[in-house]
């Protein structure tokens, strides 16, 4: 048997190495990885626990609004825009049993100024009520623009969430994830 798998295994690396061999291109190139620094960055709040909500036989909603900041900070300086999008695709229980209706609204429709000036970038007025946010959203966003030439942000947004708890749902602790990611156009 230990035969059988030397000689396996000199049969692999015999074939492995032939198909590199024969199956390399002619030309050979230069491979190049370059490193560069992102300009723009996102944070979003850190974890948070917000309800203990009893068993009832009525549908819940549950809302709330975020202690901190959503934000972004734009050191690009470029014409150039971005986007970012948020999503929850739902809140799961350990044996993943899920609540899906997440919706979210912004806290205002003009991000709140950090640093530097907010007035080329917007959020989505689509969030002016609550929306769900099951399928990524666009949220925050600044459009390519020569207006946006030197321009340098850091703001930012506090938005409320609310979630429908259905009735005679299943008592147990769910979590889940908001993504929160950042696009350059």
């Amino acid at each position: 048997m230990r035969n059988l798998k030397y000689i396996l295994l000199m049969f692999v690396i015999f074939f492995g190495v032939f198909a590199i061999l024969y199956a390399a291109p002619e030309k050979s190139g230069i491979l190049r990885l370059q490193l560069q620094w992102l300009w723009i960055r996102i944070w979003t709040p850190e974890n948070f626990n917000v309800w203990t909500i009893n068993y009832s036989s009525q549908e819940q909603e549950v809302t709330w609004r975020f202690n901190d900041y959503f934000r972004v900070e734009d050191l690009d300086s470029r014409m150039t825009g971005h986007y970012t999008t948020i999503q929850c695709d739902g809140l799961y229980a350990t044996w993943w049993y899920s609540l899906t209706w997440i919706y979210l609204k912004y806290g205002n429709l003009n991000p709140t100024l950090i640093y530097g000036q907010t007035w080329v970038v917007s959020i989505s007025n689509f969030l002016s009520g609550y929306q769900s946010i099951t399928n990524p959203i666009t949220y925050i966003y600044k459009s390519t623009s020569w207006g946006n030439i030197w321009v340098v942000n850091r703001y930012g947004d506090k938005p409320y969430v609310k979630i429908i708890i259905p009735a005679y749902s299943n008592t147990w602790d769910y979590s889940g994830t908001i993504t929160f990611s950042l696009y350059m156009n």
